[in-house]
């Protein structure tokens, strides 16, 4: 096996968690040697526009990257594309990392910036050349050619990239039904109002949903396009060598209803991509864990894991959710160190407790993994640097923006801020989610922008609103306002 020359900051995964980290890393050391490794093909990218644009054929693959290739050459990076790590070797003094590609290489520290992977349904027919999963670059690429050539596409799953996928689908020309066997979209932690309004302006682009079904069978298509004239003609074996994978005919509900289509996607959330870190011997997070103290980082001994207690009731009008994090996941504390003092971790894979709601969460969202690779660097290469940020993640869906600040989970009350003579054209929706009286989260639908920075102050500060409730909820008071009043004492 071949070993390469020792490396002082070893990233693992070519994200944009990857790609902060190395900034953050320069400021403090200008000498040490970094090497990114990334599964894909392409240079460390941005995600957002991959179920957006990409699926109408704009940008390209070669256009979002995080940062241009002389980035990484200015900060002195090496990026090594197309490989994995397979295993780290804690136990070796220095530890070492083994490559895919049959090298070796030492390190100081190392991040664990690896993601997620995405669920599958383990489905008849899932194995289609019909079926796609919206993860990588060349994911969206394929969904992108596939949708050009297709007249209906049914999506499996109506969270948050189910919607996006389903508005640009509709814009690139095809027909969309989505598939939810969950009663509303965006089921596992909006509020109905949410849930009622996204719904509302999804069907307004013709998408059809389908409340309450699972997904059975995906059906084979009978005529191929290779000029084969039949499935018959076109068996396993001979797909296997020649390559042409037969597509879809169809998704058949366990309903017995059949839907004809010729794209499938399947968007039912992510998995952790956590194995390395499980078999080098770090801590990983099961389910719900009860808090080990600000900054502590999480043992064997300070986390313990329960079973998920359910929340109260909600209140009339707002929905209940499950208040445990996604199973799976590093676990890091508050400077994103897991158990091992060597190694980081950051963005998808990052199991982190919300130091404003005091939850164990992972935060699967482009924000969160820019901001948590840069707390890593920092301390990587001897900071001090702890997580300040609220959360926050974004989605386009059509005309419509929806943005979330804060632990979208962990509300108890819902409070409406009122919007009066909107435009039809350009709807908006405020909702405030409060826990004991205080501001936890809030979903924002084309909002005013003077509002974010309020929305975060209000979230940080954590200060009683009972007597603002009135002001919260009348848009046409600002919230600049209330954070003057109820944090600086107006």
């Amino acid at each position: 096996m071949a070993r390469s020359k020792h490396v002082s900051y070893l990233l693992i995964g070519g994200g944009p968690a990857s790609a902060r980290a190395v900034q953050a890393i320069r400021r403090r050391d200008r000498r040490g040697r970094i090497v990114i490794v990334g599964e894909e093909r392409w240079w460390p990218y941005d995600r957002p526009p991959l179920s957006k644009g990409m699926i109408l054929g704009s940008p390209q693959p070669h256009e979002i990257r995080s940062e241009r290739r002389r980035y990484h050459w200015k900060h002195r990076a090496v990026v090594k594309r197309g490989v994995r790590v397979e295993r780290l070797a804690l136990g070796s003094s220095p530890p070492r990392a083994y490559l895919s590609d049959g090298s070796s290489t030492t390190f100081d520290k190392a991040l664990l910036a690896t993601g997620g992977v995405p669920r599958r349904l383990g489905l008849p027919g899932e194995e289609l050349g019909g079926v796609h999963v919206l993860r990588t670059a060349d994911d969206a690429v394929a969904v992108a050619s596939a949708a050009r050539s297709a007249q209906r596409a049914v999506i499996v799953g109506a969270g948050f990239i189910g919607l996006e996928l389903a508005a640009f689908l509709r814009q690139a020309g095809c027909e969309v039904t989505i598939v939810e066997a969950k009663s509303e979209a965006w089921g596992e932690f909006a509020p109905t109002e949410l849930r009622a309004f996204l719904r509302k302006r999804v069907e307004l682009l013709g998408v059809q949903f389908l409340f309450g079904t699972v997904a059975a069978e995906i059906e084979r298509m009978e005529h191929t396009v290779s000029g084969r004239s039949s499935d018959a003609d076109l068996d396993h074996s001979d797909e296997r060598a020649s390559g042409v994978r037969a597509g879809v005919a169809a998704v058949r509900a366990s309903t017995g209803e059949r839907i004809p289509c010729e794209l499938v996607c399947v968007a039912v959330g992510n998995e952790p991509r956590d194995r390395v870190a499980r078999e080098a011997g770090i801590e990983i997070g099961e389910a719900q864990a009860r808090a080990c103290g600000p900054g502590a980082r999480p043992t064997p001994q300070s986390v313990e894991l329960q079973s998920v207690e359910a929340q109260s009731p909600a209140l009339e009008g707002t929905a209940q959710k499950d208040s445990a994090p996604q199973g799976g996941g590093v676990l890091v504390d508050s400077r994103m160190q897991t158990s091992d003092p060597r190694v980081f971790a950051a963005g998808d894979v990052a199991l982190f407790r919300d130091p404003y709601s005091g939850r164990l969460r992972r935060a699967e969202h482009y924000c969160s993994a820019e901001y948590g690779g840069l707390v890593a660097g920092e301390n990587m290469a001897g900071g001090g640097a702890e997580w300040e940020m609220v959360p926050y993640f974004w989605s386009d869906i059509g005309d419509l923006t929806v943005e979330v600040y804060g632990d979208e989970a962990a509300w108890d009350e819902i409070l409406t801020r009122e919007f009066h003579d909107e435009p039809e054209d350009d709807p908006k929706i405020t909702l405030l989610g409060l826990k004991d009286g205080r501001l936890i989260c809030s979903f924002s639908v084309n909002a005013p922008e003077q509002e974010r920075s309020a929305l975060q102050v209000l979230i940080r500060k954590q200060t009683a609103l009972q007597e603002y409730r009135g002001l919260l909820c009348d848009a046409a008071v600002p919230l600049a306002t209330v954070v003057q009043k109820a944090v600086a004492g107006g």
